[in-house]
């Protein structure tokens, strides 16, 4: 009689383990899916790093340059320093 009750129990306790290693093995597909998505972020911003720099640069010389020639009398941007 009690064998037959521990049947029931014995059988769920299986399932609920190969329910667990269901889960294991999607969250591990999961995780390796998402390595591999930012590997290639990574990839795509180290690929716009150079681009990133030379805009910065260029954003840079056209401030100075601009600054520059507001500094020069007669120019619609000049104003001269207050003392």
């Amino acid at each position: 009689m009690k064998r037959k009750n521990l049947t029931p129990i014995l059988i769920t306790i299986m399932l609920s383990g190969c329910a667990n290693h269901e889960k294991i093995d999607r969250l591990a597909r999961d995780i390796q899916t998402l390595q591999a998505r930012v590997a290639q972020v990574e990839q795509d911003i180290n690929a716009l790093r150079p681009e990133v720099i030379a805009a910065s640069t260029a954003a840079a010389q056209a401030n100075w340059r601009l600054d520059a020639a507001c500094m020069q009398r007669g120019s619609p941007c000049y104003h001269p320093p207050r003392l």
